[in-house]
């Protein structure tokens, strides 16, 4: 501490001396010739080292994604941070085998539709023919049933392809809803 204050207090006294020594009042001449300097433009420049962080990223909200269905992914339809509008597909999944049992199912209500016109005729011929007293109660109630019978397959049918295509339905997943400006595709 001692060494400090001598040594600042005789550089305050140096430099008090060396302003009491001024000289003249008149402005020196230089007595030196001008150096040539040779001047370039300041440009930018890449710095050659480079910084490494270490972080974790976490995303503001989190979604839990789920669908009826298991299975693969076809395709994903966006990049991650990509504004995704209402009704966007955003993942489609494999549906080959939904596909195929709705080609069954239209196949099964086309067989059920050709069988209830025929039982439809043959109602129609035997009631005509049991009003001639030509059929038999017997005959008229087996072709009843077989109608009633072929009308439920119909329907069963329909219902059955009515099944697929609500399940097909889920094999693209779609932003549904426009949430509070949320430009993250997963804002449903």
């Amino acid at each position: 501490m001692i060494k400090l204050s001598i040594h600042f207090l005789l550089t305050l006294g140096f430099s008090f001396f060396l302003m009491a020594c001024g000289g003249e009042d008149q402005p020196r001449q230089n007595l030196q010739k001008p150096v040539p300097v040779r001047t370039i433009e300041a440009t930018l420049q890449p710095l050659s080292s480079q910084s490494t962080y270490s972080g974790t990223v976490e995303p503001i909200e989190r979604v839990r994604l789920s669908t009826k269905i298991m299975g693969w992914i076809e395709r994903i339809y966006f990049e991650e941070g990509e504004k995704v509008e209402k009704g966007v597909v955003l993942v489609k999944f494999r549906s080959q085998d939904l596909e195929a049992k709705r080609a069954q199912t239209e196949a099964a209500i086309s067989e059920a539709e050709a069988h209830f016109k025929n039982v439809r005729t043959n109602l129609q011929r035997i009631e005509s023919l049991f009003e001639k007293k030509a059929a038999t109660q017997k005959e008229l109630d087996d072709i009843r049933a077989a109608f009633a019978g072929a009308q439920a397959k119909k329907k069963t049918a329909q219902e059955m392809k009515k099944e697929v295509e609500e399940l097909l339905e889920y094999t693209a997943l779609t932003r549904l809803s426009k949430n509070r400006g949320c430009n993250w595709p997963f804002c449903f």
